[in-house]
């Protein structure tokens, strides 16, 4: 008898070929990510940009379907959502990054705030008396045109009218935008003004000062000399005379004191500055206080003998000018004035950078009576010295070529910095 083989076996096998066999190629691989725009510049704060992400393959195909991670480099500048949109929150440069699949593409996102406009905060439409600092100081802020406010810009006070006196006159805005100086009102009565400025943009305040109430009239001290008598009279204004003055706070110089009558005076024993602030009281039973007064003693008259060389340091507007000796009648002075300066070679072919020194020479008279004051960086109609110099110059010569060629290393090594780095961020 003829038997017949199960058939089960055969479909079991065509059921499993069917499963194994078919299947599809293996998805690509990212091997880059482009993020469009590269970059993009807004110019206030709350401005955005669309940032669109794509991967590509090893031969530059675009591989569609993926999900990409957005991320900014310094959220303090710039947000990204997760859909690569970016806003700017200060000003600055951020990296918008997308990524996926472990590989990443990045844009260069900068905030370049540009001001259009200054305002005003507080300070404005106040009075109080003259030569008394307002309780308000005069503020402004420098904002784009977002109303956000610009921070790192120089803001200039000035006083219009009414002769007052604003510290500092300058100041350079804050991560606010603001900025602010402290305004001491001029003895006029009436409307005073003052204007403040920042990248071509001017607001004016106004306060009315009142005339009338105590108040002191110094507003700042002369210099005083080491060894030499020094006299000044204090000033108040309004109230009832006679007055009486005291220290109200901090010290004067050793050597000086202040009297009842608001004189200053005495020898100074020793150099330095003091502050200091003064009171005085009217005999109506009114009283003022003086704004902070700072009073220096500077070095005494040099110590010269006929035919002497002095040969001084560094000369700046903060330091004190020397004082030369009375000496005699017809005694005359000669002063010499070292400046050095670096310039970039600019002749084709040349490289590094120039170093030349000057010196200005100066002679006057001098009367027995009068001690001068020899302001280095004013003196008239210098002479330039052309090749030959005395010998006691040649040591301030050596000293002023040397230190000038430390400050062209320094130009040399921050050349060298931007060629290789590029120009800061």
């Amino acid at each position: 008898m003829r038997r017949t083989l199960p058939r089960i076996p055969l479909l079991l096998a065509v059921t499993f070929l069917a499963a194994c066999g078919g299947g599809g190629s293996e998805p690509p691989t990212v091997a880059s990510v482009v993020v469009t725009p590269t970059s993009s510049t807004v110019n206030s704060v709350g401005a955005t940009n669309q940032f669109t992400a794509t991967a590509r393959d090893s031969d530059g195909n675009t591989i569609t379907g993926g999900e990409f991670t957005w991320s900014s480099s310094a959220p303090s500048v710039a947000t990204v959502s997760a859909t690569g949109l970016a806003t700017s929150v200060s000003g600055g440069t951020a990296s918008i990054r997308a990524s996926t699949s472990g590989i990443s593409g990045t844009a260069t996102f900068r905030v370049e705030l540009t001001p259009t406009g200054l305002e005003k905060v507080s300070g404005d439409g106040q009075t109080g008396p003259v030569l008394v600092t307002l309780a308000d100081q005069p503020t402004v802020k420098l904002v784009d045109s977002g109303g956000a406010g610009i921070a790192g810009k120089v803001v200039t006070f000035e006083v219009i009218s009414g002769n007052g006196v604003v510290a500092p006159s300058t100041r350079v805005t804050g991560a606010d935008g603001t900025a602010s100086t402290s305004w001491t009102l001029g003895e006029a009565a009436g409307t005073q003004t003052l204007r403040a400025s920042a990248e071509g943009f001017s607001v004016q305040f106004s306060a009315v000062g009142e005339v009338g109430l105590l108040a002191v009239r110094t507003l700042e001290v002369d210099d005083a000399r080491l060894t030499l008598g020094y006299s000044r009279q204090m000033e108040a204004l309004g109230g009832q005379a006679p007055y009486t003055w005291s220290i109200a706070s901090g010290s004067v110089p050793s050597g000086i004191a202040l009297s009842a009558n608001g004189v200053l005076s005495g020898t100074p024993t020793s150099t330095g500055t003091s502050n200091f602030s003064l009171r005085v009281e009217d005999s109506a039973g009114g009283s003022a206080t003086s704004n902070a007064l700072s009073l220096r003693v500077c070095p005494g008259p040099l110590s010269l003998a006929v035919g002497e060389v002095h040969e001084g340091g560094l000369v700046s507007g903060s330091t004190c000018p020397p004082m030369l000796p009375a000496g005699n009648n017809g005694d005359r002075y000669r002063v010499a004035v070292f400046r050095t300066t670096t310039s970039p070679n600019l002749q084709p072919g040349s490289a590094g950078y120039t170093i030349s020194t000057t010196v200005n020479f100066e002679q006057f008279n001098v009367s027995a009576d009068h001690a001068p004051e020899f302001e280095i960086f004013r003196a008239p109609n210098p002479m330039r010295l052309a090749n030959a110099y005395p010998p006691h110059f040649e040591r301030n010569l050596r000293e002023a070529a040397v230190t000038e060629a430390f400050h062209a290393e320094m130009f040399r090594q921050g050349e060298e910095l931007y060629r290789r780095y590029g120009a800061p961020k």
